[in-house]
């Protein structure tokens, strides 16, 4: 995450269904679908046009839409 981090990038839906498993102890992040980029637009609040993960967010962050 750190690396993603240091890209500019918000994964959104990091879970243990979305980490690859390869030889070696490798693991690689997959399903980047709801990712979006780092800017001032998060720490506002966020518009409409987001995509989100409803089912996976904080009550706090679906009423006040604070991220």
């Amino acid at each position: 995450m750190q690396y993603i981090a240091s890209k500019g990038l918000v994964h959104r839906d990091l879970a243990a269904r979305n980490v690859l498993l390869f030889a070696n102890s490798i693991a690689k992040i997959s399903d980047f679908g709801l990712c979006c980029s780092i800017d001032e637009s998060l720490t506002e609040r966020s518009t409409l046009s987001l995509k989100l993960p409803i089912k996976w967010l904080s009550l706090e962050a679906l009423i006040d839409r604070i991220f």
